[in-house]
C-alpha cells in the first residue's frame, strides 16, 4: 500500500510540474509574440493554439474510446442486472 501511495504522489507531483512547465512556456511564447504584436492578441493566439491542441486530443481520445469493447462477462452481468431490475418492478 505504501508503494502505491508513493507512486500516486509521484504521479501527482509530476502532473503539477508538467502543468507549471506548460504554463511558463505558454507565457514565454505569448511574451515573445508580444514583442511583435499587441499583448492581448499575443495571449489570445497562444490560447487558440491550446484550444486547437485540446480539440485534437479530445477527438483522438473519443475515437479510441469507441474502439473499446466491453468484456463479455461484463455485458452478460449488465443484462442479468437489467432483467433483475425489470422483474423487481413487476
Amino acid at each position: 500500500m505504501q508503494r502505491t501511495a508513493k507512486a500516486g504522489a509521484s504521479i501527482g507531483v509530476g502532473g503539477v510540474a508538467a502543468l507549471l512547465c506548460i504554463t511558463f512556456l505558454s507565457t514565454a511564447l505569448a511574451l515573445l509574440l508580444d514583442q511583435a504584436i499587441n499583448t492581448a492578441l499575443a495571449f489570445a493566439i497562444v490560447a487558440v493554439l491550446w484550444g486547437i491542441a485540446a480539440a485534437v486530443l479530445i477527438s483522438v481520445a473519443r475515437k479510441k474510446l469507441r474502439e473499446v469493447k466491453p468484456l463479455p462477462e461484463t455485458t452478460t452481468s449488465i443484462k442479468e442486472d437489467m432483467e433483475w431490475a425489470k422483474n423487481l418492478r413487476s
